[in-house]
């Protein structure tokens, strides 16, 4: 019994490992810029956005401890957010882009 628990643990951690791994930051930056940055501040350079919904920098701040809430809150949104009706591998990538602009 032990045994099958330790094994169903590694294969957890390898499985969780390889998403986190298979997230493409960059891919989430486009995705950001063409589906947030209406509303959002995305990026250094951009300049425009909704005065109403946080910036990502903002969001960066603590995103590791919260990609639970965001993943499930991208995965179903709801308004003032329209539902993009993202894939769950562009939830990870675009979370790795947010989670990249945490500069602490």
């Amino acid at each position: 019994m032990k045994t099958t628990s330790v094994a169903l643990a590694a294969i957890t951690t390898a499985v969780m490992t390889t998403a986190a791994l298979a997230a493409d930051v960059e891919h989430g930056e486009r995705l950001a810029r063409q589906w947030c940055s209406n509303c959002h501040l995305v990026g250094g350079e951009q300049s425009t956005g909704g005065d109403t919904a946080p910036t990502f920098a903002s969001v960066a701040e603590n995103a590791a401890e919260r990609s639970d809430d965001l993943r499930a809150w991208l995965a179903d949104p709801h308004p003032p957010m329209p539902n993009l009706n993202l894939t769950i591998n562009e939830i990870d990538d675009l979370l790795a882009y947010i989670e990249s602009l945490n500069t602490e």
